[in-house]
């Protein structure tokens, strides 16, 4: 029978000499449950756990295991285990022998040491020395020595980083059964799609501050994003943060996250608020993230400024010939050549219009040519998948593409109206 052992961060600060790393950080890991908590790297995960474990003390508020602080604990490692590094063992001492030396100093019994290396796949690499281990290897070590007490709640820093694809569907699988037995699971991670379909609440952390904190379906149905507005904006906020969403205020409203439309507008019924503004702003919000990404892409390859010299280049010399036969120079030039014959008058508007559909048919094929560099470079360096990862609705990442590509058609299209109207 599983000690129900709930993980609470309570108002939790952190301050490192000037940097401010944590600030009133809270939230609950609740026993029979896996937790999320994410983040980008540096947004304060890592800091929060290591309080929690007592490695580092708070600046202001707690974290307690179970209503006691870890260094509180009459035995600890049978209370929570945690691994929150794959870099604590020293390389010259086998897996088996690290899981002894803590076994020893928690009064585990040694018996426990083999059956969690089988427990994590290790017990045929349990004699070889870590120096040796693969990452995903010492992720197992790791996960063992935080098992090894049989503990009642986990605690695990980017427990699925290293893993091969075989070795993440094992730990999303081991996982999830240690929180049916009853057990408190806590892991961090800075991606979402690594962990969606092992947690069951997430808890999200942007520069020290907690963003969301709430059940995973709140987070999936709140990747829409509510923009409402009433003429009471406080009381409308208050109740939508007790109906449990996020809210940011801004200049044009609230911005509210974890809710859809719908559930926005049943809210300000029931508190009797007259909304002035209510519209679902997801997709808006994701086109224009992932046209912002792929113009960051655009720009930072040096393929796109080389085209763009072409394209300039070509421009300034049509316009710049042009120019010249229709200058005198020009005029004498062609009579030479005509045996001493007058130049034929040629139109300005004509040669202009000549200028800007030459260009503009030239503007329409490197956009198109571009944008076959753009893809087959994503496939060949992978980075299709960090793109997938950060946007998964392809529709989405097609679209952003599609008007890159056009901004950059009507860029080159305004290079030849320039040379047209320069001529014209």
């Amino acid at each position: 029978m599983r000690t129900p052992t709930p993980l609470t961060v309570e108002s939790l600060t952190k301050v490192y000499g000037e940097v401010t790393a944590l600030r009133d950080v809270s939230f609950t890991a609740q026993p029979g449950r896996v937790t999320g908590f994410l983040g980008p790297n540096g947004a304060g995960k890592t800091s929060t756990l290591r309080i929690l474990l007592g490695l580092n003390r708070p600046t202001a508020g707690r974290a307690l295991i179970d209503g006691q602080r870890y260094r509180e604990l009459a035995e600890p490692l049978r209370r929570v285990g945690g691994s929150l590094s794959s870099d604590v063992f020293h390389p010259g001492r086998s897996g088996r022998d690290h899981l002894l030396t803590l076994a020893l100093a928690s009064g585990i019994e040694r018996a426990r040491v083999d059956a969690v290396l089988t427990q994590v796949g290790l017990a045929d690499a349990g004699r070889r020395r870590v120096g040796g281990y693969s990452l995903g290897m010492r992720q197992r070590l790791g996960l063992a020595a935080a098992l090894l007490g049989d503990p009642d709640a986990l605690v695990l820093d980017e427990p699925i980083n290293g893993l091969d694809p075989d070795g993440i569907r094992w730990m999303r699988g081991l996982l999830r059964q240690l929180a049916d037995e009853g057990r408190t699971v806590l892991l961090s991670s800075h991606v979402l799609s690594e962990v969606q379909q092992t947690v069951d609440d997430v808890v999200v952390i942007r520069h020290g501050r907690i963003a969301f904190d709430g059940p995973l379906e709140a987070l999936e149905a709140g990747t829409a994003r509510v923009r409402v507005d009433a003429a009471d904006r406080d009381a409308l906020a208050d109740a939508l943060r007790r109906a449990g969403a996020t809210v940011e205020p801004g200049p044009a409203g609230l911005s509210v996250l974890g809710l859809d439309v719908a559930r926005t507008g049943e809210v300000a019924l029931a508190a009797g608020l007259a909304l002035t503004h209510l519209s679902d702003e997801t997709d808006g919000l994701a086109l224009g993230r992932a046209t912002a990404a792929e113009l960051a892409k655009v720009f930072s390859l040096k393929s796109w400024w080389l085209l763009g010299l072409i394209m300039v280049a070509y421009v300034g010399m049509t316009a710049a010939g042009l120019a010249f036969f229709l200058s005198d120079a020009g005029a004498l030039l062609a009579g030479a050549a005509g045996g001493g014959a007058p130049a034929p008058e040629l139109d300005p508007v004509v040669i202009a219009n000549l200028v800007y559909s030459s260009v503009t048919a030239v503007g329409l094929v490197i956009p198109l040519l571009f944008g076959a560099l753009i893809v087959t470079t994503e496939y060949r360096h992978g980075t299709l998948t960090p793109t997938t990862l950060a946007q998964p609705r392809r529709g989405i990442v097609l679209t952003a593409k599609a008007i890159v590509a056009a901004l950059m058609g009507a860029l080159y299209g305004v290079l030849g109206l320039i040379g047209s109207v320069g001529l014209g």
